[in-house]
């Protein structure tokens, strides 16, 4: 296994070389045989242990275990304790999922305090088994398939392309110790039973099983990697970056077969996951609004738009002195400055009387009684209605910035001037100022 597991490391980890490398080490026979292996590779590691306190003095001797390995391999060691079942009930969540964030939340401030550029994690072949068959029941894409991928950012898992059984004859040989968890033997938990229960009868039907599923993977693998080139190139052609949001276009996704799949390939990344409700965007009413916890899209005429979900905060105001020359607010900033004529025009440039204006201005988010003077109105309207009749995206909408001058509105940034403030045949002094993004 040796032999094998240095070309594996040559060919899907080079970058390991000359790096530091944390290793989860539970004690059980994985992680104890992915720390030697490591070693024996001469990658420099340290070992990092959670004491998760849920086995009373097992976990406590597990501890102890791990902290004599260390030594044994003479590198450094790591420790925590954590009092998981009561962080899972403050949490409302089960002791699994609480014992993983603490685990990766505690593994990540390691690497930043002492410098590891890479997490090492013992996922083996079994587990992604595991994995496929859980996410099969509980419903997945193509992607959820594929089993527990190779590297998530920081974290990496060499162990993956080998069996449960390659993991402990390779301990047998060489006559490693580890830590047996007798919890692994009950069937308390979903995966426990996955494995305890449902894959033995697999086997039962195909004793290669793991074989063929190895087979399963790389073909999974590269009909996702398809697709993901597919998308690369759909992605470039229907969807604009608008610095602020993302707009998708409606009209060309409905000339294409299988705009469901598409819009799914294309928008998973976001967060979403009630897709029935992504799906009929396509012909919803304009307006409509649909959340993750990171975006939201929201469908405007012939496009959905895509928007990162912000706090906005309502009485951020900023005043703007007279000998202001540049002035930065959200991802932008304002160019003030004195023009003796128009020169270039646009939604993002205003040119205001400057004798009409009193300083100090004011910038601020848009409030809903806000009334302005449109240019080429001689009326006031609410700027909320000016904005819905030019079609502005109620998204958009809630991100919008007015400039004041004694509390009146003189510009709705990026949008229209006020009549009150134009340039006129009496003007005798004109700001010119500039909208532009950061």
């Amino acid at each position: 296994m040796l032999d094998k597991f240095k070309k594996h490391i040559s060919s899907s980890f080079p970058m390991l070389n000359q790096k530091k490398i944390l290793v989860a080490v539970s004690g059980g026979v994985d992680s104890v045989v992915l720390a030697h292996l490591l070693q024996m590779c001469t990658i420099k590691i340290a070992l990092a242990h959670c004491n998760f306190k849920l086995r009373g003095t097992a976990s406590n001797q597990d501890q102890i275990f791990v902290e004599a390995l260390a030594n044994q391999l003479n590198c450094p060691i790591y420790n925590t304790q954590f009092d998981t079942k009561k962080e899972a009930e403050l949490a409302g969540e089960s002791i699994q999922i609480t014992a993983r964030k603490l685990r990766y939340k505690w593994f990540y401030e390691i690497t930043e305090e002492h410098d590891f550029q890479y997490i090492a994690t013992a996922h083996h072949l079994n587990d992604s088994l595991e994995n496929y068959v859980m996410h099969s029941i509980r419903g997945t894409g193509l992607k959820g398939l594929l089993g527990v991928p190779q590297q998530t950012h920081k974290v990496i898992r060499p162990l993956l392309p080998f069996s449960k059984n390659e993991v402990i004859d390779f301990a047998q040989k060489q006559n490693l110790k580890w830590r047996e968890d007798a919890s692994n033997a009950k069937d308390d938990y979903f995966r426990n039973r996955i494995r305890n229960q449902i894959i033995p009868l697999l086997k039962d039907e195909n004793p290669n099983l793991l074989a063929s599923f190895k087979q399963t993977l790389q073909h999974l693998q590269q009909s996702q990697n398809l697709l993901e080139d597919y998308s690369a190139l759909l992605y470039k052609e229907l969807i604009t970056d608008h610095s602020t949001y993302y707009s998708l276009a409606l009209d060309k996704l409905k000339t294409l077969p299988n705009p469901n799949a598409i819009l799914y390939q294309l928008l998973h990344p976001f967060g979403f996951t009630d897709w029935e409700s992504v799906y009929s965007l396509q012909n919803a009413e304009t307006s409509k609004q649909i959340f993750s916890e990171t975006h939201t899209l929201e469908k405007n005429r012939n496009q959905i738009l895509i928007f990162i979900n912000q706090e906005q905060t309502n009485n951020i105001e900023i005043n703007i002195l007279e000998t202001n020359k540049v002035v930065k607010f959200g991802d932008s900033v304002l160019k003030l400055e004195l023009a003796e004529h128009l020169g270039e025009l646009g939604n993002q440039i205003a040119y205001l009387d400057f004798n009409k204006l009193k300083f100090p201005l004011s910038l601020r988010w848009v409030k809903n009684e806000d009334r302005f003077f449109p240019l080429g109105l001689k009326h006031s309207k609410k700027v909320i209605h000016f904005l819905r009749d030019e079609k502005v995206p109620t998204s958009i909408k809630k991100q919008t910035w007015v400039l004041c001058s004694n509390q009146e509105i003189i510009w709705v940034v990026n949008y229209r001037i006020s009549e009150k403030f134009k340039l006129t045949k009496n003007t005798k002094k004109c700001l010119k100022i500039s909208c532009l993004k950061v």
